[in-house]
């Protein structure tokens, strides 16, 4: 009996240690086991929220490609737009540079330079504006003149509205001749007359009382016939255009500046007018102030010249046929050759006066 406590209790010993050391390794398998499950998924979960992350980087840079592609095309439109509208002016501004006048003499359009007084006979590279008043761009387009287009527009902005007592045209005539274009518009009568005509019938009874207001294009200072086109900032008065290339030719008037007449009346119409300039070519007053000029050098001004005109001599001697008149002088040319074939213009380098043919191409300075 004592030999079987004995070993009993040494066996009770033997399996409590038994036990005890298969518990520790349980516990240590556990807790390997749980490391193990547990790094797999913070790996699994740390891989997702990678994926997640990179997709809405992915969408945040995908948006912001396309909000500044938009803000660029946009943005580019815009500058795309301005330039278009910077090169349409520039083309339309050269264009109304050169105008297209037909010359009768030679049968063929020549360009005048409104500017520098150039004429040639080939089409500039910067275009023209036709005698029509449409715009030939440097491009080959041709266009109307955007500032007619809107002077329309604002014509026909109304529709049938009639249009008010007061508003001018520059193209009426005088009621009374219908001839000479009015100048006067009578605020009793709400008549337009010419200046012959309205002293004639205002020179006397009610109608001497009336008030009138003054209508229509102004007029040259110096030849009181053509549509004053520029505005000498130091004479301070309206010019033609032929009119203020001859008189400000030489001399200290060469160094005059001057501003379109159009632009100071708040009107984008055409900067020369063909018709007039080219009335004035073949007039009377073209012809003297051409001579005025030519014999400056033999001692007398444009004044001193200007002195002695005679208007019915001059219209007397330069009536005669232009084809008979051959000792014209305007800087020399042969008799064969007409006065009104000459036109007279300034060289915008060396700013004196010369004279091109019409006809033959030919230039000459003045003498």
């Amino acid at each position: 009996a004592l030999v079987r406590g004995v070993h009993g209790r040494a066996e009770v010993v033997r399996v409590k240690e038994r036990r005890a050391k298969h518990v520790q390794k349980q516990h240590r398998s556990a807790v390997r086991i749980q490391a193990v499950y547990r790094g797999h998924r913070s790996r699994i979960g740390t891989s997702i929220q990678l994926a997640s992350q990179r997709e809405a980087l992915r969408q945040r840079t995908e948006a912001a490609t396309t909000i500044q592609t938009l803000f660029r095309g946009r943005k580019a439109k815009h500058t795309v737009l301005a330039h278009k509208v910077a090169r349409m002016n520039d083309m339309v501004a050269n264009a109304r540079v050169w105008g297209q006048f037909w010359s009768d003499d030679a049968n063929a359009f020549f360009f005048y330079h409104s500017q520098t007084g150039e004429a040639i006979w080939e089409p500039p590279e910067d275009g023209y504006t036709k005698v029509d008043g449409q715009l030939v761009l440097r491009d080959g387009s041709v266009i109307p003149d955007p500032a007619l287009a809107l002077r329309v527009d604002d014509g026909t902005a109304g529709g049938d509205k009639p249009l008010d007592g007061d508003e001018e045209t520059d193209d009426a005539k005088c009621v009374e001749c219908d001839e000479n274009d009015a100048t006067r518009l009578c605020a009793q009568c709400e008549d337009v007359f010419c200046d012959a005509c309205y002293d004639k019938t205002h020179s006397s009874g009610k109608r001497a009382q009336h008030t009138w207001k003054a209508m229509g294009p102004i007029k040259c200072v110096e030849c009181e016939k053509m549509k004053a086109t520029r505005w000498c900032d130091q004479c301070l008065d309206p010019y033609c255009l032929g009119c203020f290339a001859i008189i400000h030719a030489k001399g200290n008037k060469a160094l005059h500046t001057w501003k379109d007449m159009p632009k100071m009346n708040g009107s984008m119409g055409p900067l020369e007018d063909a018709q007039t300039y080219d009335e004035f070519v073949a007039s009377n007053e073209y012809n003297y102030i051409n001579e005025g000029i030519a014999h400056q050098d033999d001692g007398g001004g444009y004044e001193e010249g200007y002195a002695d005109y005679d208007a019915e001599a001059a219209e007397g001697y330069y009536g005669q046929d232009n084809h008979e008149t051959g000792d014209h002088d305007d800087g020399g040319q042969g008799g064969g050759e007409g006065v009104s074939d000459w036109v007279a213009a300034v060289d915008d380098v060396s700013g004196e006066l010369y004279y091109y043919n019409n006809v033959t191409g030919e230039t000459q300075w003045a003498q």
